[in-house]
C-alpha cells in the first residue's frame, strides 16, 4: 500500500500517458459501436437498452477523463511539476481510478447480445378472425381448393 501511494506522487506522467492511451482505445471502441448503431438504424432496427446504456456510461466516463486531463494541463505545481503537491497526488489517484473504470468497459461492446431487433411494421396489426364474414365467392373458392388438394 505504501508503494502504491508513493507511485501516485512520483509517476504522474506515466499515469497520464496510460490514461490517455486507455481513453484513445475506449474512444475507438465507442466509435466502432456508433457505426454499428447507425447501420442498424438504417435497417430500421431498434437498438437494445444495454447498448444504449453502455454508450451513455462510456460518454460520461470519457467526459470525466477529459476533465481530469484538462486539470493536469492547468494545474500549476511547484517548479513546473517537478515537486509533487497534495493536489497533484489526489489528481493522480483519481486518474488511476479512471484507468480502472475504463478497463471495465473496454472489450464489452462486442459482448452485448442481442444488439438490436427489427422494428414492427407501422400500421400492420394482426386481426382476430372471430368476426370474419365469408362471402359466397370465398366459400366457393375454398371448397374448390379443398377438392383440388384432396384429388390425387
Amino acid at each position: 500500500p505504501v508503494i502504491r501511494e508513493v507511485y501516485y506522487f512520483l509517476c504522474v506522467n506515466n499515469v497520464i500517458n496510460d490514461l490517455e492511451n486507455q481513453m484513445e482505445a475506449l474512444t475507438s471502441e465507442r466509435d466502432n459501436l456508433l457505426i454499428r448503431v447507425a447501420q442498424a438504424r438504417e435497417r430500421t432496427e431498434i437498438i437494445e437498452k444495454p447498448v444504449e446504456k453502455w454508450l451513455n456510461d462510456v460518454e460520461n466516463l470519457l467526459r470525466e477523463v477529459d476533465v481530469l486531463l484538462q486539470r493536469t494541463e492547468t494545474d500549476n505545481n511547484c517548479f513546473q511539476g517537478w515537486f509533487p503537491t497534495c493536489g497533484r497526488y489526489l489528481l493522480c489517484k483519481q486518474m488511476v481510478e479512471k484507468v480502472t473504470a475504463i478497463g471495465k468497459f473496454k472489450g464489452k461492446s462486442n459482448d452485448i447480445q442481442p444488439f438490436s431487433h427489427r422494428a414492427p411494421l407501422p400500421g400492420v396489426q394482426y386481426e382476430s378472425s372471430e368476426d370474419f364474414i365469408y362471402f359466397e365467392s370465398t366459400k366457393m373458392a375454398y371448397s374448390q381448393l379443398l377438392e383440388a388438394i384432396e384429388d390425387d
